[in-house]
């Protein structure tokens, strides 16, 4: 490591240690009151276009997957 990194891991505070996924969900069930499931299930629909796909399926009755992609694929392609 470097004497500039050093110095600047001494005046900032170190290096900061990352937390696990799991532990995250668990701060965020806690925080908002809501259930470690749907916090998983807004973190599939936060990802760019499959999580789109799967938050949209959700909502279909069916929950067909195909079914919803299938017009978004289209739409993607238009724009």
């Amino acid at each position: 490591m470097s004497l500039l990194a050093l110095t600047g891991m001494f005046i900032f505070g170190g290096k900061k240690k990352r937390k696990p996924w799991r532990e995250i969900r668990k701060e965020l069930a806690k925080k908002y009151g809501l259930p470690e499931e749907v916090i998983e299930s807004i973190e599939g629909a936060h990802m760019p276009f499959n999580g789109y796909i799967e938050f949209v399926r959700q909502i279909d009755p069916e929950r067909n997957y195909e079914r919803v992609k299938k017009p978004l694929q289209l739409m993607k392609l238009a724009t």
